[in-house]
Formats: C-alpha cells, sequence, structure tokens
C-alpha cells in the first residue's frame, strides 16, 4: 500500500491499526519480506503425529489412564511429557475425562423375570405394601470411594465400560 503511494494515515485506516505501528510494519517487510509477529511462548513437545497417537490410543482403549498414556508414548515416541500435557492434548480434540455409566445389561431373560415378578405380586394387600422401599434407582455408597471407572470421551456422549 506504501509502496503504490499511500500514505501512513490511509494506510492505518485501512489495516485497523494505530500510525505509529505502520512506520515499523513497512521497515519489517522491507527488511524481511514478511509482517507477521514471531511466535510467542513457548514451542510445542509434541508434533501432530504424537498428538493423535494420544487421541487414538484414547479412544482405542477409553478407560486408561493420563500418566498411562504417558508412558505409552515415551515407550513408542521417546518424548518425555507430563500428565498435565496429555490431559491438554485430548482436551484438544475434545475429550474428557468422566465417569463411566455402569448398568447391568437387560437380556430377554431378565425381561421375562421382571415381568413374572411383577405379576405375582400385583395383587398385594395395603400392608404387605407398607414393607417396601420405594427409591429412584439411584446408587447408594457408605464409602466415599464410588469405584466407577472414569473413561475418555467427548462431552454429551454417554458411554458404557465395556465388561
Amino acid at each position: 500500500m506504501l509502496e503504490s503511494g499511500n500514505i501512513q494515515c490511509s494506510v492505518a485506516e485501512v489495516l485497523g491499526a494505530t500510525q505509529s505501528v505502520i512506520p515499523r510494519l513497512w521497515t519489517r517487510y522491507r527488511r524481511t519480506g514478511d509482517v507477521s509477529k514471531r511466535h510467542q511462548g513457548r514451542f510445542r513437545v509434541t508434533t501432530r503425529q504424537q498428538d493423535r497417537y494420544l487421541q487414538i490410543s484414547a479412544r482405542r482403549t477409553r478407560s486408561v489412564t493420563a500418566p498411562q498414556l504417558r508412558l505409552q508414548l515415551q515407550q513408542t515416541h521417546g518424548v518425555t511429557i507430563s500428565r498435565r500435557t496429555v490431559i491438554n492434548r485430548l482436551h484438544e480434540a475434545n475429550l474428557r475425562s468422566r465417569r463411566s455409566v455402569r448398568i447391568p445389561a437387560l437380556t430377554r431373560g431378565n425381561r421375562g423375570e421382571r415381568l413374572r415378578w411383577a405379576q405375582n405380586h400385583i395383587i398385594r394387600e395395603n400392608r404387605q405394601w407398607t414393607n417396601v422401599l420405594f427409591s429412584d434407582e439411584r446408587r447408594f455408597s457408605l464409602r466415599p470411594d464410588s469405584r466407577r471407572m472414569r473413561i475418555w470421551r467427548v462431552p454429551g456422549r454417554h458411554s458404557r465400560v465395556e465388561q
């Protein structure tokens, strides 16, 4: 733009920059042929291929932990990274560590047994129902450890652990 005879004020308006920046950009352009800023921040330790390896490994074996993935990457690619870096790379792929849903399989036999039980107990006296505890079928645990596994999955997609 400056080469075509425009003044710094008009170039600054077109670029949406302040007028004081234009001489620096012009000098950098004449010296290097480029006006983009140099890379800021720390360089990535892993390559795209290694990031992809972590993502595929987490999707293939969803119950694998971040420290296990870290060791796998170290053994296969010879790259030493932290557990936090593994988590960051999986977050970039929109994979989050979530508790898995553990539900019993409802087979045809189970459904038949449930139906027979319901038919056998459909006619009960009122006093018999006073001994029945109704719940919303939530899990109850007396210990703080729920013993549920964590898996890597995309948010909003509920997955079960393969048993």
